[in-house]
């Protein structure tokens, strides 16, 4: 208010456009936008150049947009690098217990065989003591006739318990090696389920909006061929005439029961 009495309009609440240009002026404007910080993982639409604003201070603000979107490139590129080598990381703690398993089975199976190898001779040795050479006899009484098939016997039954002893000991290690593998295949398919669960999420909530907006569309062009045919009524009063008279003589044509009816 005015000293006569007089109310009095603020320029700066009065609203005017050009009143708000004037007192705003475009440097401070600049570095308030390019000031702005936008936070991790959260980048605003693309800016739109707003009526009365200068050219300058929309290039301005064009050109901070471009650089946050260029931020947040290098931060998502870190990200999925980061993640890339903690997958990496994790898969080769999972494989190196297997490794360090698989040569000490190998190991132990060396030194089971070496084992096996060492028994083998031993009974063999002790079994040929009990064999008997027919070469050097004229006829072998039935005692020696036992003891020489129950030596080729027990040798045998040595041959085949070793051998199945090491297939066996082959097997376990076979089934081992899938366990491992099935475990290392089940927590994959955890991880990527953890991962990919974000990803539909967004996925199926991005492709519901364009689905429905393309069944209107459909909706729409039906409609609208419904309609082009319309338009093949006769339009001209001798058109009309015409359609009139054919309609008549149709209808002339038809039994009196009919038209009655």
């Amino acid at each position: 208010m005015d000293a006569q009495g007089n109310p009095t309009v603020d320029n700066a609440a009065s609203g005017s456009p050009r009143d708000a240009c004037s007192s705003n002026p475009l440097v401070p404007q600049v570095q308030q936008v390019g000031s702005t910080a936008t936070p991790v993982g959260a980048l605003d639409a693309a800016p739109v150049r707003q009526q009365g604003e200068t050219m300058m201070a929309f290039l301005a603000r064009l050109g901070t947009y471009m650089q946050q979107v260029r931020e947040e490139q290098q931060r998502e590129a870190a990200t999925e690098t980061a993640h890339l080598n903690a997958i990496g990381r994790d898969a080769e703690q999972r494989s190196r217990p297997h490794a360090e398993a698989a040569a000490n089975h190998n190991e132990a199976r060396k030194d089971a065989s070496s084992v096996l190898m060492q028994q083998e001779a031993a009974h063999t040795a002790a079994l040929q003591a009990w064999n008997v050479d027919k070469a050097g006899m004229a006829e072998l009484t039935a005692e020696e006739q036992d003891k020489s098939a129950l030596a080729n016997m027990m040798h045998q039954v040595i041959l085949t318990c070793n051998w199945q002893q090491v297939e066996l000991a082959r097997q376990a290690h076979t089934i081992a090696e899938y366990e491992e593998t099935l475990k290392n295949l089940h927590a994959r398919l955890d991880v990527l389920e953890k991962d990919d669960a974000p990803h539909r999420h967004t996925a199926s909530s991005s492709i519901d909006p364009s689905i429905c907006e393309l069944e209107e569309r459909m909706d729409r062009l039906v409609a609208l061929v419904g309609n082009l045919n319309s338009f093949r009524q006769p339009v001209t009063i001798s058109q009309q005439i015409v359609a009139l008279q054919a309609d008549l003589r149709q209808l002339q044509q038809q039994p009196t029961g009919t038209c009655n009816s």
